[in-house]
């Protein structure tokens, strides 16, 4: 005999019917790191992607601007519906600037070891590899 386990809303039901409701859904999410390789934070993926995306809507390939700026940009890219769904943008943009930094996408300039940096471009493709 199989028992089926299910999570139905938010509790777990042993049964061999299922249950009266749709199962819960999980949710993706990223883990961020800081560039020295720390897990800064797990981000939904549908908000590391909106800001993300807005982030190289932004910074043309190669190109750069301060962080405050940066900010800025980014907020007039998402739809107000979006901007509330997400929540704070500031706190999302550093962690995923972060990320980038991490995987080699974003860079700080000039280098600094600063939690928020002044400035950040995106690494052309063609450029060498940050020092």
């Amino acid at each position: 005999m199989f028992i089926t386990i299910l999570i139905c809303a938010s509790f777990v039901v042993a049964t061999l019917s299922g249950c009266s409701r749709e199962p819960a859904v999980a949710t993706v999410k990223v883990e961020c790191r800081s560039p020295n390789g720390e897990v800064a934070a797990r981000l939904h993926e549908w908000k590391f992607n909106h800001i993300r995306n807005a982030l190289f809507e932004v910074l043309a390939d190669g190109e750069g601007m301060a962080y405050e700026e940066l900010v800025n940009q980014v907020e007039n890219k998402i739809s107000p519906h979006n901007r509330e769904a997400i929540g704070k943008i500031p706190w999302y943009v550093k962690t995923v600037v972060l990320e980038l930094e991490a995987r080699g996408e974003l860079q700080r300039f000039p280098m600094t070891r600063k939690w928020v940096p002044e400035n950040i471009r995106r690494i052309s493709k063609d450029s060498p590899p940050a020092e």
